[in-house]
Protein backbone atom coordinates (compact mmCIF):
# COMPACT_ATOMS: atom_id res chain seq x y z
CA UNK A 1 0.00 0.00 0.00
CA UNK A 2 1.60 3.23 -1.13
CA UNK A 3 1.59 6.30 1.55
CA UNK A 4 -0.86 9.14 0.78
CA UNK A 5 0.44 12.70 -0.85
CA UNK A 6 0.36 15.49 -2.55
CA UNK A 7 2.02 17.60 -4.47
CA UNK A 8 2.12 21.55 -5.02
CA UNK A 9 3.23 23.71 -8.55
CA UNK A 10 4.24 27.44 -7.27
CA UNK A 11 5.11 29.24 -10.66
CA UNK A 12 7.57 27.30 -12.76
CA UNK A 13 10.59 26.21 -11.22
CA UNK A 14 8.81 25.23 -7.58
CA UNK A 15 7.71 21.72 -6.50
CA UNK A 16 6.30 20.61 -2.89
CA UNK A 17 5.74 17.53 -1.93
CA UNK A 18 3.77 16.59 1.06
CA UNK A 19 5.03 16.13 4.26
CA UNK A 20 2.43 15.11 7.00
CA UNK A 21 -0.99 16.73 6.79
CA UNK A 22 -4.72 15.85 7.91
CA UNK A 23 -7.62 15.88 5.99
CA UNK A 24 -11.08 15.37 7.24
CA UNK A 25 -14.11 14.07 5.13
CA UNK A 26 -17.58 13.47 5.23
CA UNK A 27 -19.37 11.88 2.32
CA UNK A 28 -22.95 11.52 2.15
CA UNK A 29 -24.01 9.54 -1.42
CA UNK A 30 -27.37 10.00 -2.78
CA UNK A 31 -29.79 7.76 -4.57
CA UNK A 32 -28.74 9.35 -8.05
CA UNK A 33 -26.79 7.03 -10.32
CA UNK A 34 -23.80 7.59 -12.44
CA UNK A 35 -22.22 5.92 -14.93
CA UNK A 36 -18.21 5.91 -14.39
CA UNK A 37 -15.69 3.08 -15.33
CA UNK A 38 -14.23 1.42 -12.85
CA UNK A 39 -10.30 1.61 -12.01
CA UNK A 40 -8.69 -2.30 -12.78
CA UNK A 41 -8.37 -3.33 -9.18
CA UNK A 42 -12.35 -3.06 -8.85
CA UNK A 43 -14.24 -6.46 -10.08
CA UNK A 44 -17.81 -5.10 -9.56
CA UNK A 45 -18.66 -1.27 -7.65
CA UNK A 46 -21.67 1.51 -7.96
CA UNK A 47 -21.63 4.94 -9.00
CA UNK A 48 -23.63 7.55 -7.48
CA UNK A 49 -23.97 11.42 -7.06
CA UNK A 50 -22.83 12.64 -3.69
CA UNK A 51 -21.70 15.52 -1.58
CA UNK A 52 -18.12 15.80 0.08
CA UNK A 53 -17.68 17.58 3.54
CA UNK A 54 -14.10 18.60 3.79
CA UNK A 55 -11.42 20.59 5.62
CA UNK A 56 -8.29 19.97 6.44
CA UNK A 57 -4.08 21.10 6.34
CA UNK A 58 -1.09 20.00 4.64
CA UNK A 59 2.80 20.70 5.45
CA UNK A 60 4.49 20.95 2.21
CA UNK A 61 8.95 20.35 1.38
CA UNK A 62 11.00 21.19 -1.46
CA UNK A 63 10.60 18.38 -3.17
CA UNK A 64 13.50 16.40 -3.76
CA UNK A 65 15.06 18.27 -0.31
CA UNK A 66 17.48 16.22 2.09
CA UNK A 67 18.33 19.37 3.96
CA UNK A 68 16.36 18.63 7.15
CA UNK A 69 15.89 22.53 7.32
CA UNK A 70 14.44 23.28 4.56
CA UNK A 71 11.59 25.82 4.89
CA UNK A 72 8.12 24.01 4.92
CA UNK A 73 4.94 25.57 4.01
CA UNK A 74 1.82 25.10 5.69
CA UNK A 75 -1.64 24.76 3.00
CA UNK A 76 -5.10 25.10 5.20
CA UNK A 77 -8.32 23.83 3.45
CA UNK A 78 -11.37 25.41 4.99
CA UNK A 79 -14.23 23.40 5.68
CA UNK A 80 -15.90 23.18 2.02
CA UNK A 81 -19.08 21.25 0.97
CA UNK A 82 -18.39 19.78 -3.00
CA UNK A 83 -20.74 17.81 -4.98
CA UNK A 84 -19.18 15.09 -7.00
CA UNK A 85 -19.01 11.33 -7.85
CA UNK A 86 -19.12 8.38 -5.16
CA UNK A 87 -17.75 5.03 -6.68
CA UNK A 88 -18.04 2.72 -4.13
CA UNK A 89 -16.03 -0.65 -5.04
CA UNK A 90 -17.74 -3.58 -3.58
CA UNK A 91 -15.20 -6.31 -4.88
CA UNK A 92 -11.88 -6.05 -5.83
CA UNK A 93 -9.32 -8.16 -8.13
CA UNK A 94 -5.85 -8.79 -8.34
CA UNK A 95 -4.45 -6.37 -10.74
CA UNK A 96 -0.58 -7.99 -12.36
CA UNK A 97 2.33 -5.09 -12.52
CA UNK A 98 2.75 -4.15 -15.76
CA UNK A 99 5.84 -1.56 -17.11
CA UNK A 100 2.82 1.37 -17.61
CA UNK A 101 1.65 0.92 -14.05
CA UNK A 102 4.92 1.30 -12.54
CA UNK A 103 5.87 5.11 -10.26
CA UNK A 104 7.04 6.88 -12.62
CA UNK A 105 10.52 8.66 -12.49
CA UNK A 106 10.62 11.82 -10.58
CA UNK A 107 7.71 10.37 -8.15
CA UNK A 108 9.42 7.36 -7.47
CA UNK A 109 12.56 9.10 -6.09
CA UNK A 110 9.94 11.23 -3.56
CA UNK A 111 8.36 7.88 -2.89
CA UNK A 112 11.77 6.58 -1.79
CA UNK A 113 12.45 9.14 0.64
CA UNK A 114 9.46 9.85 2.38
CA UNK A 115 8.41 5.79 2.30
CA UNK A 116 12.02 3.35 1.06
CA UNK A 117 9.65 0.21 1.95
CA UNK A 118 7.84 1.41 -1.03
CA UNK A 119 9.86 0.88 -4.13
CA UNK A 120 11.73 -2.30 -4.52
CA UNK A 121 15.56 -1.90 -5.51
CA UNK A 122 16.59 -2.65 -8.49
Amino acid sequence: MLPAFALYIEGTNTLWSSLSGTLTSQVTATSQSCSFPLPPYAKTGVCSVATFDEQGSIVFEPFLSDDPNAKHVTMVMPRQTLDGLWLAITQVQSVPLTANRRVPGLLGVRLNHVAPQVIPAR
